[in-house]
Formats: C-alpha cells, structure tokens, sequence
C-alpha cells in the first residue's frame, strides 16, 4: 500500500504482480501508483526464488507403499504431503485408498 500526504491509501500496481508465478532466479519486481493531482511514485525490488533442499533420507525398501494408478499430473508445481488412507480388507495384498494432496 502506498500512502499520500492528501489522497491518503493508494493501491500500488506491480509488475510482475502479484499473484504471478516468478521463474527460478532473480527477477525485478516494480510498482508504483499514481495520486489524484498525477503525481506518481515508484519503487522497486527483487524477488529471488531458489530451489529447496530437503535433507536426505535413508529410504527403507521394506516399508514402501505402491499407490497404482494414482495420477498427479493435473497438480501445479509445488511442495505437498500426500495423505493416503486405506481401506484394509482381511486377506487381501492390497485395498483401495481415499488419497488427499495437501499444499504445504
């Protein structure tokens, strides 16, 4: 928010706004917003995005879960926990799950 001596709160317009998805990187963010007499004022910043590392971890082959047929090509790029909840039946190798993708 941009504040003005005789307008008071003005909202700012940024480029890349935001709400925009910013590439890996370094990118240079501007905005500026304009009072009622014209007068205009700007100011700029960066944003930089970085890949995280996550620590690595021992995976035990023992306890691995195969989820078949679970499709998450239709998920935006970004960090979640998958929650899948099983269906146990007696006897059975295998059960239905009820999956859930949650964004973190």
């Amino acid at each position: 928010m941009a504040i003005d001596d005789v307008d008071g709160p003005l909202t700012p317009t940024c480029v890349p706004a935001s709400g925009d998805l910013f590439p890996l990187g370094k990118t240079s963010v501007t905005c500026s917003a304009t009072d009622k007499a014209g007068n205009t004022g700007s100011a700029s910043f960066n944003v930089t995005v970085a890949l995280a590392v996550l620590p690595s971890t021992t995976l035990d082959v023992a306890n691995v879960i195969i989820l078949e047929n679970l499709d998450l090509r239709a998920a935006e790029p970004g960090v979640y926990e998958l929650i899948a909840l099983p269906l146990k039946i007696a006897g059975a190798e295998g059960s239905p799950i009820r999956a859930v993708l949650r964004e973190l």
